[in-house]
């Protein structure tokens, strides 16, 4: 079985509450609807909450 290989993982604080993740990894298959085989995350969390 193949599996993700994890391409880039970067963590930008923004202040002591809140930061912006982002997360790709290649996949062996394009996820479904997608055409590329890339899957990923994008994230900007504020007191715990995720705003995006």
């Amino acid at each position: 079985m193949v599996r993700s290989v994890p391409i880039f993982d970067y963590r930008l604080p923004l202040s002591d509450t809140a930061f912006i993740e982002m997360v790709v990894w290649q996949v062996p298959e394009p996820v479904a609807a997608s055409g590329h085989p890339f899957k990923y995350r994008l994230a900007v969390v504020s007191n715990g909450v995720c705003a995006l």
